[in-house]
Formats: C-alpha cells, structure tokens, sequence
C-alpha cells in the first residue's frame, strides 16, 4: 500500500481491519485448540489400551503395534503402573 493511500484510511477503516485481523487469529487459535484436544484425547486413549494390554499380559511389540505408542512410552507406563 502507497504512503497517500494508507493516509485516505479512516477510523472506521482501521476498525475493520482490526476485527478481520482479530476473528482470524481467534479462528486460528480454536482451530489449534481442537488439534491438540484431539491429539491429547488419542494419546489418552492409546494409554489406556496399553495399560489394558499390558495388564493381560501382552507382550510389548503387540502393545506397541496396537497403540502406536512407543516401547519407551508403554515401559514408562508399565513402570508407573507397577509403582502404584
């Protein structure tokens, strides 16, 4: 934008880009916040599986290949789980 077309702008010109600025940011933010709500929530899930596999009995590489978790997630968990 050229220098006398900046200055043409009013108030209300400035207030409007403002708010367009501002409802993409809050967009953009509750997009990543779902994101990470549902990355959170599969982990949580995942954990929960393993604890369940890993309480009948399965061995690691089937844990693993179930949850998608890896070895040092579910050792981490069975550790955990065994200190309880």
């Amino acid at each position: 934008m050229k220098k006398y077309e900046f200055e043409k702008f009013n108030r209300d010109d400035y207030s409007i880009v403002f708010q367009e600025q501002f409802d993409k940011g809050r967009e953009e933010g509750i997009t990543q916040g779902i994101s990470q709500g549902l990355e959170k929530g599969a982990f949580e899930k995942a954990r929960d599986i393993a604890l369940r596999l890993l309480n009948m009995g399965r061995p690691l590489n089937e844990i693993v290949a179930c949850t998608d978790l890896s070895q040092d997630d579910i050792r981490k968990l069975q550790h955990n789980h065994d200190g309880k």
